[in-house]
């Protein structure tokens, strides 16, 4: 699982570890399914600086509201696809290469509930 564009990583899994920028962390405790989701290569650069905030990592809490568990899901979704630019293109690894766009990606993430 990573995401990268010309050369440069902006996350990657590597040997049980999650690598953003500078950080590496243990992907036994780090919440996968919105890094999976943009998971490729990214056609042109970030329309802003890419900095993913801890938070966004931490396991779902299920002992919440709807409201609120909902909000947490999509919270780390939505920061990253405006960090990215929802007009970004992203091609999937594989041999079908698939290629949507950051905002599709999103508009199905929010579909999900």
């Amino acid at each position: 699982m990573h995401l990268v564009f010309e050369g440069t990583v902006i996350f990657r899994t590597k040997q049980g570890q999650l690598e953003i920028g500078a950080e590496t962390l243990p992907l036994s405790w780090c919440r996968l399914d919105w890094l999976a989701a943009f998971s490729g290569r990214l056609d042109r650069a970030p329309s802003s600086p890419v900095i993913i905030d801890l938070k966004w990592l931490r396991c779902l809490s299920y002992n919440t509201t709807p409201e609120r568990l909902f909000s947490d899901y999509i919270l780390p979704y939505e920061k990253f696809a405006n960090l990215l630019g929802h007009d970004r293109l992203i091609t999937r690894p594989g041999k079908e290469k698939k290629t949507e766009t950051v905002g599709s990606i999103l508009a199905k993430c929010r579909c999900l509930f």
